[in-house]
């Protein structure tokens, strides 16, 4: 009896031996199993200190969640791993605490070698390898459609406000992308007189 309780305890012993996991507000998340591959559904946050949680008990979505310590919980991304990879669809929530472009993104990860970006906040659709060095896709503006093709650092599109191709490095996508939405915005209320 005694022989098969120890071989109980030592086989649970090992099975959770090196098993890490989180709770966060009664739920079991950010777990990683024994070989600390990533597993389940996990929540990613930055956390920070605030002096006072007045403001945000009046809006505790518009940042995640918070405790009575201080501390702000801010949300970064949300889904599931299966053995240290992303799998199916993630949230990102992009932005901070009362940024009025704060926005919540949805990314597609797929088994073969591509993630779809789905952005309604900035209009745009992109197909991105994964270890990216690729991307192809479309920015959705008020009047136009922009066909982004990037390769090994180099984007280019058609600029439709410019009537010209444009030509760029990857890391200034992101510029381009705002440039976009705000041109397009500002085109349209002058056109309905606003």
């Amino acid at each position: 009896m005694s022989f098969t309780i120890i071989i109980i305890l030592l086989s649970f012993w090992t099975i959770t031996f090196g098993q890490t996991f989180e709770v966060i507000e009664g739920d079991t998340l950010n777990r990683t199993d024994k070989n600390l591959l990533k597993q389940g559904f996990w929540y990613e946050y930055h956390t920070q200190r605030i002096l006072t949680t007045d403001s945000f008990k009046k809006n505790p979505k518009a940042v995640g969640y918070h405790n009575d310590k201080g501390l702000v919980y801010t949300p970064i991304a949300e889904g599931f791993y299966k053995d240290n990879k992303r799998v199916g669809n993630w949230t990102y929530y992009e932005g901070f605490y009362n940024d009025l472009h704060a926005h919540l993104k949805t990314v597609a990860y797929t088994d073969s070698g591509y993630r779809y970006e789905i952005d309604s906040f900035y209009h745009y659709i992109f197909k991105v390898s994964n270890d990216t060095t690729s991307l192809k896709g479309k920015l959705f503006l008020k009047n136009d459609t922009v066909e982004v093709v990037c390769k090994d650092g180099k984007c280019k599109l058609y600029n439709p406000f410019r009537k010209k191709t444009e030509i760029f490095k990857w890391k200034e996508l992101c510029e381009y992308i705002r440039y976009f939405n705000f041109y397009s915005f500002e085109v349209k209320k002058k056109k309905n007189g606003s």
